[in-house]
């Protein structure tokens, strides 16, 4: 062969290879949301830096665009005594103190943006993280109000933690203002990250023409709009193993958590996966809205319809109350026996209310590995107690006699919904998880510390014992009562309403002032 033929070959052999890679890397499982803003700012630091974590380069905000300075402005930046084993250097290493008011400007282009705030609470220049309370606010959105990243993380049993939100930019700028939560002289908050990430218009918010339906009262639909603003609460990965991490997300840097820990009681149903699924992307369902590895691993309850039957695919997620909440389920159709309607149709169920009587994932999404995604909201009245859980169900639909008595279900996403203030902050979760701190249980607490401290030493084991058998037996007719409860609502596929007086609470007697969301239909 003559010297030019031969690099002709090869030529044509790479451009060969460079199609079929092009044609490989573009196909809808590949195509990630290219963010028009993509900032990660590691405070504290200067210069730039490369977490390996999610691959990108994060800036030092020493000396940067993105601070606004005055005389007023009083902060540091410090270094983490040490690190925890685990945790990344980059953003957690340093962090910036503020001791007075202080604002970030982000020059960004007009639509919604995610808002993430990196916490690492630890010691910084000798202060005790423990001590630091925090407010922050993003134009007329209070995000967080004398938040506690030390409780937060305690709570959680974690070291780092993220704080993630949706604001909807009206103009060219994002101002984000820190401060601490008290005047005292010796006051002072912090913060270890700050990300801004563009995202596609209509995402989470899809506007005028996307009604939502409202859990527990049919006759009503919610029309979101860009003035309310969105707090990532949980974003789950069901029957994933791992993290989907921030590097594997689809352009927006979003991290999937797997459900194991959420899943209620034994029941926990089954996995289902298939990792050779090609995900074929809709335009009602780009490629962005969820990565492959989530539609691709889901959770079932199992193949025995007697035993499917007689019980929920039950999940709880612990939220405040007092807000209204946007839940997302990701479904995507795994067996590859289920190609037609009929095959597998199931109830859904939000905090014992019918959310959909007849769910089949292939009517929804017209084949088998077509993504598909439904969008309810439900609401938590303020009470008491600080902390309620949010209970997902599934449940086997038998009125149109479907081949399979089975659910299924790939992933979840909840937000907390800002008021009609542009107020999304709530209290500071309490030291232990499920201990709900309020007055009355203060005040009984002591008492009951009083009453042991008496008598602890003359506690024998029969008492103990009795003690025990009457916190058994209270628990076992509490679990009957709420199993009853799901099965009458499940028999009579009906609504549980919610009492005048408690929408009248959460509504403030229906004032005008307090409407945080459009649209409603009777």
């Amino acid at each position: 062969m003559k010297p030019c033929s031969k690099s002709l070959s090869i030529i044509i052999f790479l451009h060969l290879c460079f199609s079929f890679y092009l044609k490989d890397s573009l196909c809808a499982d590949n195509i990630p949301y290219v963010p028009i803003e993509n900032t990660a700012l590691d405070c504290g630091s200067y210069g730039l830096k490369t977490f390996s974590f999610d691959g990108r380069n994060w800036t030092g905000d020493v000396r940067s665009k993105f601070v606004a300075f005055n005389r007023y402005t009083k902060s540091t930046v410090s270094t983490a005594s040490s690190m925890d084993p685990g945790v990344p250097q980059v953003p957690y290493k340093t962090a910036r103190l503020f001791y007075s008011e202080f604002t970030y400007i982000f020059n960004v282009t007009p639509g919604p943006k995610f808002v993430r705030l990196h916490f690492y609470p630890h010691s910084y220049s000798g202060l005790d993280a423990s001590k630091a309370f925090l407010s922050v606010t993003c134009g007329h959105y209070t995000l967080l109000s004398n938040f506690s990243a030390s409780l937060g993380a305690n709570y959680n049993n974690v070291h780092t933690f993220v704080k993630e939100f949706i604001i909807h930019v009206q103009n060219d700028s994002l101002h984000l203002t820190f401060s601490p939560s008290s005047n005292a002289p010796d006051a002072f908050a912090f913060v270890n990250g700050i990300e801004v990430v563009s995202m596609p218009l209509h995402l989470y918010i899809r506007g005028e023409d996307a009604p939502l339906p409202f859990v527990g009262y049919p006759a009503v639909v919610i029309r979101l709009d860009s003035t309310s603003a969105l707090e990532t609460v949980y974003r789950i990965n069901v029957g994933g193993g791992d993290d989907v991490s921030p590097k594997s997300d689809t352009g927006m840097f979003r991290t999937w958590k797997p459900d194991a820990q959420y899943i209620f009681g034994a029941a926990f149903g089954q996995l289902a996966y298939d990792f050779d699924l090609n995900v074929s992307y809709t335009p009602t369902v780009p490629a962005y809205t969820a990565p492959v590895d989530v539609y691709r691993t889901g959770r079932f309850m199992g193949t025995n319809a007697a035993i499917n039957l007689n019980y929920n695919l039950s999940w709880l997620f612990p939220v405040e109350t007092g807000f209204i909440y946007l839940v997302r389920l990701h479904f995507c159709e795994l067996d590859r026996n289920i190609t037609k309607i009929n095959q597998r149709v199931f109830s859904i169920y939000i905090n014992n209310q019918t959310a959909q009587d007849q769910a089949d994932v292939i009517a929804w999404s017209g084949g088998q590995g077509i993504p598909v995604y439904e969008d309810y909201i439900a609401m938590f009245p303020q009470e008491r107690e600080r902390i309620r859980d949010l209970w997902v169900e599934l449940h086997p639909n038998t009125k149109t006699k479907p081949q399979y008595y089975d659910a299924i279900l790939n992933g979840v996403e909840i937000f907390k919904l800002s008021n009609s203030g542009g107020d999304l902050a709530g209290l500071n979760p309490p030291q232990q998880r499920g201990l709900l701190v309020n007055p009355s249980s203060r005040s009984s607490g002591s008492s009951k510390k009083r009453l042991l401290n008496i008598f602890g030493c003359s506690v024998s084991g029969v008492v103990l014992a009795f003690l025990i058998r009457c916190v058994l037996a209270f628990w076992i007719r509490a679990a009957s009562e709420r199993k009853k409860k799901r099965k009458t609502s499940h028999a009579q596929s009906n609504c549980r309403y919610f009492p005048l007086r408690e929408i009248k609470a959460a509504t403030n007697n229906f004032d005008e002032a307090q409407v945080i969301l459009t649209g409603g239909k009777f």
